[in-house]
């Protein structure tokens, strides 16, 4: 029941988290930034989540969809996904497009392929806002989270 549970969480979790465009179109890949990261798999988590923590963000949570996996009986390779945000600045965005708390707090995937290769993936910040149909203007102000997140995994 426990393992049930727990796959039918993760599945709720990520459909809910992946954006759709207000015209019911998936994103592409276009508006899904996808990095390479220098480091192994759990150094660029660590420190993803460090550089937030700096930066005076708060880690809301972490989805391990690898341990998720294991618990229903399967494999995957390590995948996790950070959910992290500042209600200080996630607030006003959503007071101004309720909308958007369908992508807020923000999301960055942290993936090791077979090889090894870890790869690390967001949404732009412009998506965010166009994806729940308000202006791109609105969300400008995280790309500055996009620069972050950048540096971290290849500097």
């Amino acid at each position: 029941m426990l393992n049930k549970t727990l796959a039918a969480i993760t599945l709720f979790i990520t459909v809910m988290t992946t954006p759709v465009i207000a015209d019911n179109t998936v994103a592409s890949d276009s508006q899904l930034v996808t990095l390479t990261s220098q480091y192994d798999y759990p150094t660029t988590a660590k420190k993803l989540k460090a550089a937030f923590a700096d930066k005076g963000l708060t880690v809301f949570a972490t989805i391990n969809h690898s341990e998720a996996a294991k618990t229903a009986g399967l494999t995957m390779q390590p995948t996790q996904v950070i959910i992290f945000g500042n209600p200080k600045g996630g607030t006003p965005l959503m007071q101004k497009a309720p909308a958007l708390a369908l992508q807020l707090p923000l999301k960055v995937l942290i993936a090791e392929s077979e090889d090894g290769t870890v790869k690390v993936r967001f949404f732009k910040a412009a998506f965010l806002a166009t994806s729940v149909g308000a202006d791109a203007a609105l969300t400008a102000g995280l790309s500055k989270v996009e620069k972050l997140i950048t540096k971290v995994v290849t500097q």
